[in-house]
Parts: structure tokens; sequence; C-alpha cells
């Protein structure tokens, strides 16, 4: 009930009634703050979500890519094994670091033999070390390959003439990774 009076001072005595409603801001209902949570945890959530499933493409991508590489390198292996020719690697230092299975028949090495020992230098005659395989190396080192006609050891002292071709593979900068060399035998026999 609300008693008032009007400009000239007269009271009116039986009164009114007066409704009044307060409202909160739009910032302060229940409305507002249930939508705002609800929009920060599918943001957050769909966010977390979203960068889950990037995470878990990107692994699945790796995954796929690891898996081609490794059937690539099974092929490639499978040929280094079945050539006839001998095919070795070896470090910037020329430490042998592979021979494939004919290149240790050709040079008299055992298939468990470890030739983690011996270098390039070992499969040829002191001679032909100084007269082909230094030069040749060298030509390698500066342009990538080098090829020619040469001898290997076999362990038990004989030579045998090849046709031998040596690569130098190359990092980015240009510093050599590693070595690897084949070689035929052109001895005909």
């Amino acid at each position: 009930q609300v008693k008032a009076s009007n400009n000239d001072g007269v009271w009116n005595e039986q009164g009114t009634t007066l409704a009044l409603t307060v409202e909160a801001f739009f910032w302060q209902t229940l409305w507002f703050r249930a939508g705002l949570g609800l929009a920060v945890v599918l943001g957050v959530g769909g966010g977390a979500w979203w960068l889950t499933q990037a995470r878990l493409q990107q692994r699945i991508t790796r995954l796929e890519q690891e898996r081609v590489l490794e059937e690539e390198r099974s092929r490639l292996a499978t040929v280094l094994e079945a050539t006839p020719d001998l095919v070795a690697f070896a470090d910037a230092e020329t430490n042998l670091l592979f021979v494939n299975a004919a290149g240790r028949r050709l040079l008299g090495l055992g298939a468990a033999e470890d030739i983690r020992r011996l270098h390039l230098a070992d499969l040829h005659p002191s001679a032909v070390v100084d007269q082909t395989l230094r030069p040749g190396l060298a030509v390698a080192q500066s342009t990538g390959t080098w090829e020619g006609e040469t001898v290997v050891l076999q362990r038990d002292g004989r030579t045998v003439p090849v046709s031998q071709v040596i690569v130098a593979h190359t990092d980015a900068a240009g510093e050599i990774k590693f070595l690897s060399t084949i070689a035929r035998d052109i001895s005909g026999s």
C-alpha cells in the first residue's frame, strides 16, 4: 500500500497498489550463466577434441610413412642379398659397415665373420690401394662417384678382377655420411 499526495498537497487517504518488478541484469541470470558455462565446456571440450584428433591423425600419418619406409627397406635388403655382385657400405672413414652375401663369397669372408674392423682398403691388394682405390676414393669424394676396373683380394691371397663403382653419399651441407661400392667379377670364371 502506498499513500501519496498530489502536487497540491492533498493526500489520497484511500491509497493505491503499485506493483514493482526488480529484474537482474542479463549477465546475472541463470540462463546466461548456464549458456556461458555450456559455451566454455563446448569450447574447451571441442578444442581438446580437435587437438586430440589432430594429434591422432599426425601419428597415423607418421606410422603410415614408417610402414612405407620399412617396406622399401625390406625390398632393398632383398635386392642387396639377391644380387650376384659385391655390395658394401662404409662410413666416411672407410670402415666397413656391411658386405652382402655375394660380396662375402667373392672375398672369402665367412657369413658370420665380423667386418667392422675392416676398411675398404683391406678388400684390395696394397698396390691397387695406392694406384686405384685412393685416387678413386678422392674422385668419389669430390664428384660423388668413381668407376673403373680394379682387383679385389680374397682371403686366400688370390685376386679377382672386378668392375667397381664407389659412391660418396653426402648430407645437405656436402659432408660425406657414408660410402657405398658395387663390384662385379669380370674374370669370366
